[in-house]
């Protein structure tokens, strides 16, 4: 099935993402697919990849940044905290106690 796109874009520009929490020491394969993929299909249109999650490894540190990665619960409650603030105290307590033992604050 091959999808079919408008002649004239309705943007010049599009920006791929990579955020947190994907493993720190390997390149994100589907943003670089689709980046590939959108620069064949739509010549014209300009692709960014940004893999933010590099920059977090690096911020927080890679031991940490992996210990977080390994656990979805754990690195779920980041994106909780963000999206629920009215709930930090609930989303604290499942943070820490899927950190428990593992020495990453």
């Amino acid at each position: 099935m091959q999808m079919q796109f408008r002649q004239k874009l309705p943007f010049e520009k599009a920006i791929l993402i990579s955020a947190p929490w994907p493993l720190y020491n390997r390149p994100s394969i589907q943003i670089g697919t689709l980046k590939s993929y959108l620069k064949k299909e739509l010549p014209d249109l300009k692709v960014d990849a940004h893999h933010f999650y590099l920059k977090v490894a690096e911020t927080i540190g890679y031991r940490r940044y992996r210990a977080i990665s390994e656990r979805t619960w754990l690195a779920e409650t980041v994106y909780g905290a963000l999206l629920y603030p009215k709930r930090l105290e609930n989303i604290k307590k499942i943070f820490y106690k899927q950190a428990a033992g593992m020495r990453i604050y």
